[in-house]
């Protein structure tokens, strides 16, 4: 398991140097870290001068990188040790998680637990997805999308933070978001709650892929820094006129990215209508049926249209969504349209009113059938399979688990190739393996879905 350094560390260690008068006048000698006998010195000269929350939070980040960068063998040592993880449990009384179809879903009802650090700077618990997402074989995280379902309360301290997700929808249950929960997150934009009536302080902490966000006329405050390092952000649409944005009581300590944003506000005559924020497309997937399309729900909506066009040609309404909860729709119509470009939106309506929405382009693809995997020699596993024409090639993902965790893969480049041998295999284990087909396009590989599974026991 990596080691992350994580806002919240230096949130606390931040609060410590506030704390003490002492520092501001003599300089930080050291700070204490989670790693036994281990500080950091942080060289200041003596001054009288006051420093800035955001200097000693900068301060506090290069010291923490400092730690990660030097790391004792041992320690490096331990991380490449496997780990079982898990990919459903807990996280609240009456909460629990999910995480399928690179998709997290939060359901139950309550309020979701706080993930804040020991004094001595590391979590002793981080949210237990942020396991889930990591890919010990690529060293990278696994991109996702959110969803809170209705029911759920609250957004815990830290919940999504430093996590590769990039979209996520909220349902209005949810009246608080606690601080740091999407800090250094990979989210694009984001609708908040429109029972929100507070956005907590490091909330979006250098979140620099946020580039628009959606707030209801409920929220009232927002807090120091709580955008502090959105460098991404452009748009923010408020649900509310400008005099009551006027109104909404923004702190000037490090929001200065929410400040110098485009502000969308009604008209004092658009209040009566619905606004509706842009529809989103979170997934394209290729699955035996067609094209699997999601996206994120929009408040206000009463329902969805989905459009579709070839590379070449216009869009056309392929599907109306007569329900605002239904968030995805496979359009079987393209099933076998094996090789070809389509991109797709997903427009939100209320009455007669049609909003917008963001295109995402994918490549319809066949997948292919194995015929047979042999232990052909020792430690080897011969895989065949069905060649597919119109596609670049295929992977093979083989595991000793039936549900494909600690997996690897194997890429075969060529239409017409029909197998594959599997070398390094261990002698008594069984194991299990699925292809699926692949197609490049500009430098963008696309796949479609995987077969199903066979298994073979390695007796050579």
């Amino acid at each position: 398991m990596k080691r992350r350094i994580t806002l919240l560390m230096a949130s606390v260690m931040l609060a410590a140097i506030s704390s003490s008068a002492v520092m501001a006048s003599e300089g930080i000698d050291a700070i204490i870290v989670a790693d036994e006998n281990e500080s950091v010195p942080v060289e200041s000269e003596e001054t009288d001068e006051e420093i800035s929350e955001e200097e000693k939070y900068e301060i506090l980040i290069e010291a923490v990188e400092e730690i990660s960068e030097d790391e004792p063998a041992a320690v490096q040592e331990a991380e490449d040790v496997p780990a079982t993880i898990a990919e459903s449990g807990t996280c609240g009384d009456n909460l629990k998680w999910t995480l399928k179809d690179e998709v997290i879903t939060v359901s139950g009802t309550g309020a979701m637990y706080d993930y804040v650090p020991t004094l001595a700077g590391i979590p002793e618990e981080v949210t237990p997805w942020k396991e889930a997402l990591f890919i010990e074989e690529t060293g990278e995280n696994l991109t996702v999308s959110a969803v809170i379902e209705d029911g759920v309360t609250s957004i815990g301290t830290s919940a999504f933070e430093e996590c590769s997700v990039e979209a996520i929808t909220i349902a209005d249950s949810v009246i608080s978001i606690g601080s740091r929960a999407f800090a250094m997150c990979a989210i694009k934009s984001i609708e908040l709650p429109q029972k929100l009536t507070a956005i907590e302080g490091w909330t979006f902490a250098y979140s620099d892929s946020l580039k628009e966000i959606t707030i209801p006329s409920g929220v009232k405050s927002v807090g120091a820094n709580a955008f502090f390092g959105c460098s991404g952000l452009t748009d923010v649409y408020y649900e509310g006129t400008a005099a009551q944005w006027a109104a909404v009581t923004i702190s000037s300590e490090g929001n200065s990215a929410l400040l110098n944003a485009t502000i969308h506000c009604q008209s004092s005559s658009e209040t009566v209508q619905t606004s509706l924020a842009a529809g989103k497309i979170s997934g394209l997937t290729n699955v035996a049926k067609g094209i699997k399309i999601k996206w994120s729900a929009v408040n206000n909506a009463d329902g969805y249209y989905i459009y579709r066009k070839t590379a070449s040609g216009s869009y056309k309404k392929i599907k109306t969504i007569t329900s605002a909860s239904t968030v995805s729709y496979t359009d079987k119509k393209v099933v076998d349209k094996n090789g070809t470009t389509y991109t797709y939106k997903v427009v939100p309506y209320s009455g007669s009113g049609e909003g917008t929405g963001s295109e995402k382009t994918t490549v319809r693809l066949t997948g292919t059938a194995l015929t047979s995997v042999k232990n052909s020699a020792a430690g080897k596993a011969k895989v065949k399979w069905t060649a597919v024409s119109s596609v670049t090639g295929y992977q093979i993902e083989y595991s000793a688990s039936s549900s494909f965790a600690s997996s690897k893969t194997k890429t075969v480049s060529g239409a017409t190739k029909k197998s594959k041998t599997l070398t390094g295999l261990t002698k008594g284990t069984t194991y299990y393996v699925r292809i699926r087909t692949y197609k490049t396009v500009n430098g963008t590989k696309y796949y479609s879905a995987w077969s199903s599974k066979q298994k073979v026991t390695i007796t050579k």
